[in-house]
């Protein structure tokens, strides 16, 4: 049976390029907050950084070399911990290019949890994530930047028997936001789940890419992505299910749901599904659609006013992802932080 790749099905979209710019910054010292959690391998912040440079145009190969040569945080996270820890970093008030390492050893559990957010931020991010068999990592990136700020980043995943990887994506502000997330389900029974919720305005840009690999027997994934749209603002989501040769009863689902608030948006939905392997479930849609009538009309016979309605639905297309994530303090800030955008927004 032949092995089908994005390019070989004629499915190698060029992804949105990335902004002309020259970043200097003064040689200083740097590391991200800890809000919350602790490590007993303590992570190795490279601090001290003197970067200047243009930024590359595109997602190519060269790119985990770009970051590599250029960056000024370097986090090598090791997590053996058998309780279920919870780790956050702060990056708020820098320009940063990241190069992360992040293991979770056997039969382990954490969260991870990113926050960014500044008005200017150029950002450039290149994780390689390992979960080990039997472990649990539940990863969850915010990004509630400025308009005025470019958002790249890209995340190899590797998963191993038994183990499952968790990942909430929030994309809520800046002007360009460029994601990627390719992961590999190598292990028997090992699991992928995707979720990622949008918010995009005015003129901004977004280009979201979910890749699973099937590779172990009975590995399972699923991708789902949520957006609220308005303005003129342009949206590509890409979900890919890969199913090689040798994952037998392997099962992937991909879905995203995207609400309208203009005429002016364009909203591109690729969902790609490749198999190699006969013995396979997979499943992919789309749906996109505009602020329901009736669903108005209802909250306005109850007194509730025209634009309270539309915040009231919209919030409902995101808020239930919010509500998967266990950590009390970060669903608040969560919420507080989408209702401000959707205040913006409708």
């Amino acid at each position: 049976m032949k092995t089908y790749t994005l390019e070989t099905a004629g499915l190698n979209f060029k992804r949105m390029t990335l902004p002309e710019a020259t970043m200097i910054h003064p040689q200083k010292d740097y590391q991200p907050d800890y809000i919350l959690g602790s490590s007993i391998k303590a992570p190795h912040l490279i601090k001290s950084f003197d970067f200047k440079g243009d930024f590359i145009k595109s997602l190519s190969p060269s790119y985990e070399s770009y970051v590599e040569d250029h960056k000024n945080t370097g986090l090598n996270l090791w997590l053996d911990s058998k309780e279920a820890e919870t780790y956050w970093l702060d990056f708020r008030g820098q320009a940063i290019v990241e190069n992360n390492t992040i293991t979770l050893e056997e039969n382990c559990h954490a969260t991870l949890i990113f926050w960014y957010e500044n008005q200017d931020m150029v950002h450039h991010g290149f994780s390689k994530i390992q979960v080990k068999a039997h472990a649990s990592l539940t990863l969850i990136k915010i990004q509630n930047n400025g308009d005025n700020s470019y958002f790249v980043d890209q995340n190899q995943i590797e998963v191993e028997k038994g183990g499952h990887v968790r990942v909430y994506d929030f994309q809520l502000g800046g002007q360009k936001s460029i994601v990627n997330y390719d992961s590999n389900l190598n292990g028997y029974k090992s699991q992928g789940t995707f979720k990622s919720a949008y918010v995009t305005s005015e003129e901004r840009g977004m280009d979201l890419s979910f890749t699973v690999n099937h590779k172990g027997q009975k590995a399972g994934s699923e991708i789902l992505g949520k957006g609220v749209m308005s303005g003129a603002s342009k949206k590509v989501f890409r979900g890919t299910l890969n199913f090689e040769r040798g994952a037998i009863q392997a099962v992937g689902k991909e879905e995203e749901i995207v609400l309208l608030l203009s005429d002016d948006v364009k909203s591109d939905s690729i969902p790609a599904l490749m198999c190699s392997e006969d013995d396979v479930i997979g499943e992919h849609g789309a749906s996109i659609g505009r602020l329901d009538e009736n669903q108005l009309f209802y909250l306005m016979s109850r007194g509730i006013a025209l634009e309270q309605a539309k915040f009231l639905v919209a919030s409902a297309a995101l808020k239930d992802l919010i509500q998967e994530i266990e950590d009390d303090k970060l669903r608040h800030q969560l919420n507080q932080a989408l209702n401000r955008r959707l205040e913006d927004v409708v």
